[in-house]
């Protein structure tokens, strides 16, 4: 009877702990992502310093973004696929999409005024990005 007990205890704990560790290992994958996202932004925004223009191609930007930086965020296990729209004189975007998962979707994105939105979510589950430092 006692390991019965015990058994069903462990049961319901897991079936509680699990969800939230799940929510957690995104959280982290999506607070990597924005710091991602403001690594890019920053490189976007010294590539205009020196050109007078944003580009649209994140290997544009590889005199102020280290290499290893752009093979980690280009790689195929990258949690996330980075892209950037076309920019306009004065503004760009920056997006991360959450990829190589079968439960979690969604797409964070980055202005030029250091603004974020979108978000990541699962079901009921929803992870919003950080703020700009």
């Amino acid at each position: 009877m006692e390991l019965i007990a015990t058994v069903t205890i462990i049961g319901v704990m897991a079936a509680y702990g699990f969800p939230q560790l799940m929510k957690v290992t995104e959280q982290s994958r999506v607070d990597l992502a924005c710091a991602n996202l403001e690594s890019i932004w920053t490189a976007q925004r010294l590539y205009k310093a020196k050109t007078g223009d944003f580009t649209d191609k994140i290997p544009d930007l590889s005199d102020f973004l280290d290499e290893s930086f752009l093979n980690t965020i280009e790689g195929t296990d990258s949690a996330f696929a980075y892209s950037m729209s076309t920019p306009t004189v004065t503004a760009f975007e920056i997006y991360a999409e959450r990829q190589n998962s079968k439960s979690w979707a969604g797409t964070i994105m980055l202005n030029s005024t250091g603004t974020f939105s979108g978000n990541v979510f699962s079901g009921d589950m929803i992870i919003m990005p950080a703020p700009i430092r």
